[in-house]
């Protein structure tokens, strides 16, 4: 464990999606990705728990999102987790999100 990097692989359903053109030719896909998480509760019946994850693709997979995918989609995800500190002026971006480098549409294979 001499390395640490900041990788973060998910799979899970689209809810929320948004694209947005960008000055200069850029686009930003800014969109929710839902992760079901099974466990068993005190008396040990199956549940799920549910959770929402904020994530943002540029450029070209921001293309492959707009173009291939839309809510309900089953997608996997690999990116960086991304925490901005309370002292920055960007207010458009989520204060975490998972900065998406790869991705792959499930529902298309």
């Amino acid at each position: 464990m001499q390395n640490y990097h900041n990788k973060t692989r998910l799979i899970g359903k689209i809810g929320f999606l948004e694209v947005e053109h960008i000055d200069g030719g850029k686009k930003k896909a800014r969109f929710q990705l839902c992760t079901n998480t099974p466990f068993l509760d005190h008396t040990g019946n199956p549940k799920k728990e549910l959770t929402w994850h904020q994530c943002i693709a540029w450029d070209k997979n921001a293309d492959i999102i707009e173009k291939h995918t839309t809510t309900g989609d089953i997608i996997a995800i690999d990116g960086a987790l991304v925490s901005l500190s309370n002292g920055t002026n960007i207010t458009d971006f989520p204060k975490a999100f998972v900065q998406v480098d790869e991705l792959l549409l499930l529902d298309k294979i």
